[in-house]
């Protein structure tokens, strides 16, 4: 059975153009906010990871991060931050804390990241 990832990107054309690489190797469920995420999350479709955009994780409507940590059900789904900002302000405790394994920064290497996920999930 193929592991599932969420792909959390607001840039339609990066999150199709992700999701057909990554689709390869992966069920990837493509989603464009971090609040469509949650929606998924609450219906009971739990990926076995995140790969989520840092202003999806970290702002905006909904605190991506902050709410899967907070809740008991999601907190342990291991997330790849893909980051066009300086993210790595954060402390690696606080990063750490919000379940982030990994901070790619855009541009990045798609090899990479497919290598990260497989990292993180077997």
């Amino acid at each position: 059975m193929r592991k599932k990832i969420f792909l959390v990107e607001e840039h339609d054309g990066l999150r199709r153009l992700m999701g057909i690489f990554l689709s390869h190797h992966f069920e990837v469920v493509s989603i464009k906010t971090g609040l469509e995420a949650m929606g998924w999350l609450s219906i009971g479709i739990i990926p076995d990871a995140i790969i989520t955009d840092n202003r999806q994780a970290a702002s905006g409507d909904v605190q991506l991060l902050s709410n899967l940590r907070c809740s008991g059900l999601f907190a342990d789904i291991p997330i790849i931050v893909l980051s066009s900002d300086n993210i790595l302000e954060s402390t690696p405790q606080e990063l750490q804390r919000l379940g982030v394994r990994h901070v790619l920064q855009k541009p990045f290497d798609p090899m990479h990241l497919q290598h990260r996920i497989l990292e993180i999930i077997a």
